[in-house]
């Protein structure tokens, strides 16, 4: 948790940088910035969707309707947005996106801050409450310092609350109070910098690390996949993919080169909902031999 905050508050600060300064050489660096988060972290993080599926492939004949079906309807039905209503098609990505991430942050914040029930029920809805007052306030016209103050004021609130509901822990309090920060930090970028790739990149930065990890223990420790092998698979998803949305491959927004990979993401926002699911007996027993 410590490493992925510092991982984030080094890149906030990189970006805050950049955005302050103006010039083609900075918005050439931007881009390669972009790019380097993309491979290193975000593509990454979607490739070991894979991995995962390999190892619950039992899955696919238990759950047909799940696993089978309508992945295949989003697929038919991504195509034909994607192609005929590209607005419509990257509103329900973003917003997929962003429960995605939301629900992840909810589930670690249950694994590390034992927190209680009444506790866990209400992080989710203040989680996208904020998240969509971060959106909303890209409509006021501020300067970045004006931004920046915000996000001070609004990180020191939210560790001053998380101080407050864990001041009776004898044990991890630290753990516990960045657990219920990180959540909210993810999209806090959004309201702060004008790209919003950028703020993606750096605020997202904490799910991709997370979700490696934890994927990385599954496949090891759970479903004894290769080390070799989970490397190239995931070294070789990554380089494809940032081709393709990088521009390399395509300078074309709507191709079918750039919609195998965002489609991809989308089938990785659905069946994450299922892969990290503890009611599921097969789940619950290879996250206990994964994670302990």
């Amino acid at each position: 948790m410590s490493f992925c905050i510092a991982v984030y508050a080094s890149l906030f600060l990189f970006g805050a940088f950049f955005q302050s300064s103006t010039g083609e050489l900075n918005i050439d660096n931007l881009y390669s910035f972009k790019l380097i988060m993309m491979l290193l972290l975000a593509e990454p993080h979607f490739a070991f969707t894979i991995p995962l599926l390999i190892g619950y492939k039992e899955q696919f004949a238990k759950r047909p309707i799940e696993f089978k079906v309508i992945p295949l309807l989003i697929i038919i039905i991504g195509f034909v947005l994607f192609f005929y209503s590209i607005a419509l098609f990257s509103f329900i990505f973003l917003f997929a996106n962003i429960f995605h991430v939301n629900r992840q942050s909810l589930g670690f914040f249950k694994l590390q801050a034992r927190a209680s029930k009444n506790l866990s029920d209400t992080y989710e809805p203040f989680l996208h409450g904020f998240t969509l007052l971060f959106f909303l306030s890209r409509l006021l016209e501020t300067s970045l310092s004006e931004r920046l103050i915000f996000a001070g004021c609004f990180l020191i609130l939210l560790i001053s609350m998380g101080c407050f509901l864990f001041r009776e822990a004898r044990e991890d309090k630290g753990l516990k109070i960045c657990s219920y920060i990180q959540g909210f930090m993810i999209f806090l970028p959004v309201a702060v910098f004008e790209d919003l790739l950028l703020a993606f990149a750096i605020g997202i930065a904490i799910h991709y690390i997370q979700y490696m990890l934890i994927s990385w223990l599954m496949c090891r420790n759970s479903f004894n996949l290769p080390f070799y092998n989970l490397l190239v698979i995931i070294a070789l998803y990554a380089a494809l993919t940032s081709s393709a949305l990088g521009g390399f491959l395509t300078l074309e927004n709507q191709s079918l080169i750039i919609f195998i990979p965002t489609m991809l993401q989308l089938l990785h926002f659905y069946f994450d909902g299922f892969l990290w699911r503890r009611d599921n007996e097969d789940v619950a027993i290879a996250m206990r031999k994964g994670l302990g």
